[in-house]
Parts: C-alpha cells; sequence; structure tokens
C-alpha cells in the first residue's frame, strides 16, 4: 500500500506539473493505463513528451484490477476498477485505447483483450517499462501479438551454470534451421562458445541462418553451416573428426503429427535411426554432453510422431549406461509460432477471411514460447545428469478454440460475425489432451523452478532397444503398413 500511495503521488506530480499542456489536445485519442504502479510512471513519463509514438494519446485515465477508491484520482484523472465492468468503463471514459506494460501476465491480458475489444476499446503493449522509468528508452507501443497472451513469469536462470558448458566449448546443433534448432543457436551464439556448427538438411534453411549470422559481430566465435543428414553416419562422423564438438543439442526431427501418420517410415528413418546415428557418433568421438530435444507427444503415444520420439528417448537413455558421454533428454509441449504450427496456421486462415478450422471444440495444448523453450533447454541440460528425462513445466494447458478466438480479435475481426470456427474432428494419432509425465513421471522431483525429472531407472535394457530398432528398421523396406505394425509391437 506503501508503494502504490508513493505511485500516486508520484503520477499526481508528473500529470500535474507535465502532462497537462500536452493531454488538452483535441486530436489525440482518449487512452486509459492499466495499473497503478512504477510501471505506469514510466509511461506517464513519456508520454509527456508529446512527440513520436505518445503524440497520438490523450491520457483520460487509469485502470485497475481489484477495488478502486470512491473517486480516486491522480492528477484528475479518475482510476476506474475493472470491477465496475468495462462497458460501463467505456462508457464513462469514451476511452478508444488501453495502454498495458510489457510483462502483463498472459491469464492478465488474455482477460483485457476479451473485456475490452467488444466495447470498442484496442489494447496497445508498452514493451520495455524498465527502460521507460529509468529513462533509457523513448516510448514503443506496438498491438497484442499472440506471445502476449501466453506470456509467463520471466525464467530464473543460472547463467553460471549455463555459461560453464558452453562458454568456450564447439557446439553441434542438429536442425540447426528450424524453429528451436535456430533459436538454440541464436541464444548459444550469445554466451560465447568458441565454435558453433550448425548442421541440417535444408539447403535454403543453412542458407538463410548463414545470412542471419552475418549481420552479427563474431567476436571470435567461429561459425559453421553444413548442409547433411542425420541418417548419414559417414558425413556424421567426419564432422565429429573435423569440429571435435564437446556439446551436441540434437534438435533434428519430424515434428508434423498427421504427416507422419501418412509417412512412418521417414519418421521411424529420421526420428528413430537419425538420433541413434548421432548419438553414437557423440559417444564413439568423446563428447561430453548429447541433449535429446523431444517432446510430450512421446508420453504414451497415439501417433506415429509421438512412438517414434518415445524410442529414440529409450535408446538415448539405454546409451546413457555404456558410455562416458552424458546424455540428457528434455521434454516439453508446444511452442508459438514454429513452422507448420496451429498459430501461423490460424494467421494465414484468419488473412484468408476464415473460416478458423479447429479439430475439436475440448482439445487443449500447452504451449510455450520458442525463446523461453530453449532457455529452459539450456538450464535443463546445466542440471541434467546422464539417463535424466527432464520435463519443462508448461503452465496450464490451453484450449484451441479459445486461441482461435482470441487470435480473431486481435486481428481486429468479431467471431462469429466476420470469421467462423469451424470444427473439422480429430485427425489420426490425435489426442484431446498432451501429457507431460510417462508412467513413474508424475512423482518427478523438481530440479529448477520450471524443470521436472523423471524416474530413470526404468531404461530399458540396451540390447532390447537395438532389437526393437532393428525390428523397425528392416519394417521401413516393407513398406508403410508393415511399419505401422512395427511401431505398435514396439
Amino acid at each position: 500500500s506503501l508503494l502504490l500511495l508513493g505511485g500516486m503521488r508520484m503520477a499526481y506530480r508528473l500529470v500535474h506539473e507535465v502532462l497537462r499542456p500536452v493531454l488538452r489536445g483535441s486530436q489525440q485519442d482518449r487512452t486509459l493505463i492499466w495499473d497503478v504502479g512504477q510501471a505506469s510512471i514510466g509511461i506517464l513519463r513519456m508520454l509527456s513528451s508529446g512527440t513520436g509514438a505518445s503524440s497520438q494519446f490523450r491520457l483520460v485515465g487509469f485502470a485497475q484490477d481489484g477495488a478502486a477508491e470512491a473517486h480516486s484520482l491522480i492528477g484528475g484523472r479518475p482510476v476506474y476498477s475493472a470491477a465496475l465492468g468495462w462497458q460501463a468503463i467505456a462508457d464513462r471514459s469514451r476511452a478508444q485505447h488501453l495502454l498495458i506494460p510489457g510483462g502483463t501476465p498472459g491469464r492478465v491480458v488474455r482477460q483485457l483483450l476479451r473485456d475490452c475489444v467488444p466495447v470498442g476499446i484496442k489494447v496497445h503493449v508498452i514493451p520495455d517499462v524498465e527502460g521507460l522509468i529509468d529513462g533509457r528508452y523513448k516510448l514503443a507501443i506496438r498491438d497484442l501479438t499472440v506471445n502476449d497472451l501466453l506470456r509467463r513469469e520471466p525464467n530464473q536462470l543460472d547463467l553460471d551454470a549455463i555459461q560453464h558448458y558452453v562458454t568456450g566449448k564447439r557446439v553441434l546443433v542438429t536442425g540447426g534451421a528450424g524453429s528451436i534448432g535456430s533459436e538454440l543457436c541464436r541464444q548459444i551464439f550469445q554466451l560465447a562458445p568458441a565454435e558453433l556448427m550448425l548442421y541440417d538438411q535444408s539447403e535454403f534453411g543453412m542458407f538463410t541462418m548463414e545470412r542471419e549470422f552475418a549481420q552479427l559481430e563474431a567476436h571470435g566465435i567461429k561459425l559453421s553451416f553444413i548442409v547433411g543428414d542425420v541418417l548419414d553416419e559417414a558425413a556424421l562422423q567426419q564432422v565429429m573428426q573435423e569440429f571435435r564438438p564437446e556439446l551436441v543439442f540434437h534438435a533434428a526431427a519430424y515434428k508434423h503429427v498427421p504427416l507422419m501418420e501418412d509417412n512412418p517410415q521417414a519418421a521411424v528413418l529420421n526420428n528413430i535411426l537419425g538420433t541413434k546415428a548421432v548419438a553414437d557418433a557423440a559417444s564413439r568421438n568423446n563428447v561430453e554432453r548429447f541433449v535429446l530435444i523431444s517432446t510430450d507427444k512421446a508420453v504414451r503415444p497415439t501417433s506415429v510422431m509421438g512412438a517414434s520420439k518415445l524410442i529414440a528417448e529409450k535408446y538415448v537413455q539405454s546409451l546413457s549406461k555404456h558410455s562416458d558421454t552424458r546424455f540428457i533428454t528434455v521434454r516439453f509441449g508446444n511452442v508459438l509460432n514454429s513452422m507448420g504450427s496451429v498459430v501461423p496456421t490460424f494467421r494465414a486462415q484468419i488473412e484468408a477471411g476464415g473460416p478458423v478450422t479447429v479439430t475439436h471444440p475440448e482439445m487443449e495444448r500447452f504451449f510455450m514460447t520458442i525463446p523461453e523453450a530453449v532457455q529452459l533447454v539450456l538450464q535443463a541440460g546445466a542440471i541434467g545428469d546422464s539417463g535424466d528425462i527432464l520435463i519443462l513445466d508448461m503452465g496450464e494447458p490451453v484450449k484451441i478454440v479459445d486461441l482461435a478466438r482470441d487470435m480473431i480479435m486481435l486481428s481486429g475481426l468479431k467471431y462469429p460475425d466476420d470469421i467462423d470456427i469451424v470444427f473439422t474432428g480429430l485427425r489420426p494419432g490425435e489426442k484431446l489432451y498432451e501429457e507431460l509425465f510417462y508412467k513413474g513421471e508424475a512423482n518427478a522431483r523438481k530440479v529448477h523452478e520450471k524443470i521436472y525429472c523423471g524416474d530413470n531407472e526404468d531404461a530399458p535394457p540396451l540390447p532390447q532397444v537395438l532389437a526393437d530398432i532393428t525390428h523397425l528398421e528392416e519394417s521401413v523396406a516393407q513398406g508403410r503398413q508393415v511399419t505401422l505394425e512395427g511401431l505398435r509391437e514396439v
């Protein structure tokens, strides 16, 4: 309460002494600021300049969650309680815009979007409020994005532990041009490895990444862009011998559930045999640490993709008992805006005028931004012991239909008046709900604020896993149906 009182006094002084002349302009849009506190003070300070982005907005009040004292004013501007209801706030303030501080929790942003848009108030974000408070940055205002809707509390990372195993090391990232792999490369680059090797089968992907990194100061970091297939054992061995990586992140994988249902041979080859080839090469060449990127779809899998990743997990976990390399698996759910995922699909459907297609009204998924997932992968790599399966805390699951409605509102359209949502039915291999834990892992111990460690005592014997993989490799040569049957048996 003392902080609130101090913030209100500071806000009053800023409005009274500085803003009053600026906010008289009749051409400015009537604007509310969300939340009363230090963040709001930073926004006030920048609005007072009356130039650039701030020139569009005329401050007419504040809004906050919870009760506001009767007749509360800051600098003559009313403080509205959300408990009044947003229709009442809109009627009284005649506001056209609501500015919210960057970092506002996703659940709050989602509710504000759903409350404000129907009453004609557009929600915007002030990205760097801390920079505004201490005067380092000018006001930058942007529209909401899907990332804002699903934002969680920032990760508390043990940066020293991450730097200890990455900085100054030779690092190889397979799938280095993919959604996760490319972000791994970006964040690893910031940690100053001695050498960073990107390995991917996509020539265009490697060209794109090479062009991106060419814009950065290398600071002595050696960069290599290698076009290659994870199934090419000879090429992998050559890479290991020539570059001598000390750390391998294996992100290369086929991930699209419906597509892999139609192409099970590709899933077996890339996700299972490809993982085996990279893991074997790492072990054979004394790589210090190997981190496998896995998926929640490997838990009690109902899809070809999930089954292939589960077998990859089993192989890496079993191999860990016979190798000096530290083998770690990191498992997490969906990431936002990955290539071909639901968010870009919805965005394209909305831009085309709809309808937006959702498989089932009850379908739920875990979501995490790509940068957050990669931060936690790097943290997991520092924490994990050999054989560990580390599971990222994905927060609360999100209903896909709610995400579709929110994205329609983000685009400035109304559901169902402007764009409809059509339910198409579950596709082969899809679940209504995803799971993160497998069998005994439900009682996994917490090893970090957002990371759990599953029980690694259930790893099957390596000869058994090798026999299963050999059986699957033989089934691939016999066609799709035999491959599907082989996956079911394994």
